[in-house]
């Protein structure tokens, strides 16, 4: 399957649901986008956060994420 944007969500609606994992993660909560041949990640406001290798990224700013980067939703790892 190949895709360009995909959804992190505790929703049964978007395409990577981890609420069987951590109810820390959000509604809505993170957004993974492939541009450029590079994989990004933007947290769309989410109450507990998204990481990269433990750093809280802001909200609605869009971060590449380098091969072998820890990407943490909420306190899901």
């Amino acid at each position: 399957m190949e895709w360009n944007v995909c959804s992190v969500s505790y929703s049964n609606q978007e395409q990577i649901n981890l609420s069987q994992f951590d109810l820390a993660v959000s509604g809505t909560h993170a957004r993974l986008e492939k541009k450029d041949g590079r994989l990004l990640v933007t947290d769309l406001g989410s109450t507990n956060g998204t990481y990269i290798n433990e750093r809280r990224l802001n909200p609605g700013f869009p971060i590449p994420i380098d091969p072998g980067s820890l990407l943490i939703f909420g306190l899901h790892q």
